[in-house]
């Protein structure tokens, strides 16, 4: 049962199109084919009702990364939460083996926790398993849209304040990792909004701070306020320029 899982795991959080999927799919992709790792998926077919779904998932991911396209999204079930181990052996040094795994939801099923006029928060078994199991040793990485700023915000707080109530302590012993997406959006907003930052070529450092505060302040607090700093930090996440295929082009 999850309630017994243990374990390192990374769950991505964000709405649909923040970038979940190909964070988690480009990982995959380099610790698989280009780090200094040897890395296998880890199948527990009897633990678990996705079975051998992993391996399919992994086999997509790579077929989509060497044409050049990004995955496509995540379609999770209302009441799941998709979940790929993998099992790293570094191949120099140390070469003592980690297990870790992702935890994904779809954007839509992460809308559910956003408490509306009428309608209690709600979270999923599955989720609710995750937190509540001491021994999940859990990175809660959340995304960062530009492009769905405030919906963003609140949902990012609304998730924490419903652990807060339900599981205390939680903030405690998780880590807590934020993701600005599509950084060259961010950045033309920050500038915007303080023409006095027009001469910074990248939105890094200090200024992925100076942007949480000024577009989603709620997420900032969660961030300043988180009770243990040594475990929380902020970086972009760059997914590259896109282009347009022609669809009756031969891939």
């Amino acid at each position: 049962p999850l309630e017994a899982r243990s374990g390192h795991y990374i769950m991505s959080y964000g709405l649909t199109g923040a970038g979940k999927t190909a964070l988690q799919s480009f990982l995959t992709y380099y610790l698989t084919h280009m780090g200094p790792f040897t890395t296998t998926p880890v199948f527990l077919p009897d633990q678990s009702t996705q079975a051998w779904e992993p391996q399919a998932l992994i086999n997509h991911w790579t077929e989509a990364w060497r044409k050049g396209r990004f995955p496509s999204r995540n379609s999770a079930a209302e009441d799941d939460i998709r979940e790929l181990r993998l099992r790293i052996v570094p191949k120099e040094g140390v070469r003592t083996p980690l297990e870790f795994g992702f935890l994904e939801a779809g954007g839509e099923l992460m809308r559910k926790v956003v408490v509306e006029p009428g309608h209690d928060p709600e979270m999923v078994h599955t989720l609710r398993a995750y937190f509540s199991n001491p021994n999940v040793d859990l990175i809660l990485m959340l995304l960062v849209d530009p492009e769905q700023l405030l919906l963003s915000d609140v949902l990012f707080d609304n998730l924490l304040t419903h652990p807060d109530i339900n599981f205390p302590g939680l903030r405690e012993r998780i880590s807590l990792g934020i993701l600005i997406s599509k950084p060259e959006t961010a950045l033309r907003q920050l500038k915007e909004e303080n023409p006095g930052m027009a001469h910074y070529p990248a939105l890094r450092g200090d200024l992925c701070e100076d942007y949480l505060q000024a577009f989603a302040p709620r997420t900032f607090r969660l961030l300043e306020d988180w009770p243990n700093q040594s475990r929380v930090g902020i970086m972009t996440l760059h997914l590259g320029e896109l282009v347009e295929l022609d669809s009756t082009a031969e891939q």
